[in-house]
């Protein structure tokens, strides 16, 4: 026991020593969680700022979503409207194909 042990004076240079360590280990303990604090600001600001991030780039994807289906119906309704002039083509690039076939024939001695 070190009451029995130590005389006055090393009980109350122990007792000095006790009250630096507790010191030092409570200033190491507020650094730890002011730093701990600043990580959690920056991590809080992080996510705040990633969820504004991808909240624009959804609304930016539904803007695409509907670009896209605008343009699709614009190219079928263009597809639908040349499908006429385009069928009139091919019929005449076939007939186009048949001439040349029979204009050889014709120039054969």
């Amino acid at each position: 026991n070190m009451l029995q042990n130590e005389s006055l004076a090393g009980l109350l240079d122990r007792d000095a020593t006790l009250v630096r360590e507790i010191k030092s280990i409570d200033t190491d303990m507020k650094m730890l969680v002011h730093e701990n604090y600043k990580k959690f600001i920056f991590a809080t600001d992080t996510i705040r700022s990633m969820r504004h991030n991808v909240d624009e780039m959804e609304e930016k994807m539904e803007e695409l979503k509907q670009d896209m289906s605008s343009i699709y119906e614009k190219a079928e309704e263009i597809t639908c409207q040349l499908a006429p002039t385009r069928n009139k083509i091919e019929k005449l690039v076939s007939v186009r194909q048949l001439l040349k076939k029979l204009e050889f024939l014709f120039e054969l001695p």
